[in-house]
């Protein structure tokens, strides 16, 4: 669905389908991984908050296909993902293009306090070329 049907559908709409990034956080954050891993090259980048990641499970797994993948993590620092989240950025087989580790927990609040981080990131990596002069 997200690889063809939502972008069957917003084109259809007249939205640029050719830029595609994606985002989540805990369980949607491994999903916009897991997605960036099966269709490698497809999302020009993924930011995912406390991804709920183990060593041993497919975003693991898959990391090597990420070469090329702009990642940003981020997971508070009272978060019980964290040790797992540092191991991922470990795993990656490129540096995160951004990863932070500030206070928080699993939740709202801090997400909340983190999203505005993401959209200039996601935004950077959307933005078109410009047209050489």
């Amino acid at each position: 669905m997200v690889r063809e049907e939502l972008p069957a559908w917003c084109a259809g709409r007249g939205f640029d389908t050719s830029r595609v990034a994606a985002w989540g956080w805990s369980m949607g954050g491994f999903g916009s991984l897991l997605l960036a891993e099966t269709f490698p090259g497809w999302l020009r980048a993924v930011a995912a908050f406390s991804p709920a990641v183990r060593p041993g499970n497919d975003v693991f797994a898959g990391a090597r296909r990420l070469r090329g993948t702009p990642v940003g993590l981020w997971c508070g620092r009272q978060d019980g993902l964290l040790p797992e989240v540092r191991a991922l950025a470990r795993a990656l087989p490129e540096p995160p293009a951004r990863a932070e580790y500030a206070d928080g927990r699993h939740d709202f609040v801090y997400w909340g306090r983190g999203v505005p981080a993401a959209f200039p990131f996601l935004a950077g990596a959307l933005t078109p070329p410009r047209p050489a002069r």
